[in-house]
């Protein structure tokens, strides 16, 4: 019978430095981990996320000219007409997002994983992809219950613009002020806009980390290939697998970034147009009737409304906006938070006698 190559996670990254602080409870190494993993990826990918989520939330019907075309010239528009400040807008909210969201995600990742593989009979080491997949999909769905009203948050103060000439819907002043404007002017519910397209985001990590812990199994094979080594992958190992998968999930699900964006930014209540049901010329014509009282709602009511709504008024490339943007936002970001996690999770375990 062929032997089963084992999966491992955490990775066993090589030695080459002692860390100052030991932590035997595995779960708070995880949680830990995670956070200092989201810290990095906060900061590193704040200015292209202001300008992704502004390239996602901006309407161009056809013949018109988008404000923001590109990355490069996108970040331009946004230092010349707001600073320094404007490509750091929301970096409260999204630090404390990133940090919540991987520190909850990973522990519940890990934990789950070692249910599951208990189960299952086996260990986590040799889970297989099926207990990978479950893992990642239990632990996403805990995590969005927990943090999607501080993505709404940021998403919002990165939307607001400091541009005289620019009406915002909103003004926010800090992460606190964000969540009760908009608990007070719009009701808790608000804080889960873009939840039901979130749920499509969890595909986003059902390809990625079986993904990751596959292509983790395959560097490990590569390296025996090359010479001896120890039973732990390089740092170049790990930035291959975390970029590889993280590249491949990004394009396969990306719609529903803009999906999101959209439901999250929009207003609770707008006027709509009324549009006549048939036009009658000649003169036999009656008089038109007068337009009914203008009606108030959110432009897009769903998932479904909204994805017909922008296929109609933008065409089908709507869903992409902003995808040459996250990926040069999120590939090197992820390759370094996944570099991060998996370093600091195995040396808080490590001991002097290990």
């Amino acid at each position: 019978m062929e032997k089963t190559v084992a999966h491992e996670s955490p990775v066993h990254v090589r030695k080459h430095m002692h860390f100052p602080i030991t932590i035997r409870d595995e779960n708070l190494r995880h949680t830990l981990a995670g956070a200092a993993a989201g810290l990095v990826s906060s900061v590193l990918v704040c200015p292209l996320d202001v300008l992704k989520i502004r390239l996602q939330n901006q309407i161009v019907k056809p013949g018109q000219i988008a404000k923001y075309r590109g990355t490069i010239s996108g970040l331009e528009i946004i230092w010349r007409e707001e600073g320094l400040r404007g490509l750091f807008r929301g970096l409260g909210a999204t630090t404390v997002a990133y940090i919540a969201d991987r520190a909850i995600w990973f522990a519940s990742y890990n934990r789950i994983k070692e249910q599951l593989a208990k189960v299952a009979g086996r260990s986590p080491d040799d889970a297989g992809t099926i207990v990978h997949l479950n893992a990642s999909v239990a632990a996403s769905l805990l995590t969005m219950a927990f943090v999607n009203p501080l993505w709404v948050v940021r998403t919002r103060m990165m939307v607001q613009s400091s541009v005289a000439n620019e009406k915002s819907r909103w003004h926010y002043t800090s992460t606190w002020n964000a969540l009760s404007s908009i608990v007070k002017a719009e009701g808790f519910g608000a804080l889960y806009k873009g939840f039901t397209p979130s749920l499509l985001g969890i595909t986003h990590v059902a390809v990625q980390f079986p993904l990751y812990e596959k292509l983790k199994v395959l560097m490990r094979e590569f390296e025996k290939k090359r010479g001896p080594q120890e039973n732990d992958l390089s740092a170049f190992s790990i930035l291959v697998a975390s970029a590889g998968s993280k590249m491949v999930a990004s394009i396969a699900t990306y719609p529903h970034e803009v999906l999101r964006t959209r439901l999250q930014t929009q207003s609770a209540r707008r006027q709509l147009t009324h549009i006549p049901d048939k036009i009658c010329e000649g003169p036999n014509c009656p008089p038109p009737a007068p337009p009914p009282p203008p009606k108030t709602g959110p432009k897009y009511r769903g998932l479904i409304h909204a994805t017909k709504v922008i296929l109609k008024e933008e065409g089908w490339h709507a869903f992409y906006r902003g995808l040459g943007t996250n990926l040069i936002r999120t590939v090197p970001a992820s390759a370094l938070s996944l570099w991060t996690y998996e370093v600091l999770v195995q040396k808080m375990g490590h001991t002097d006698e290990s």
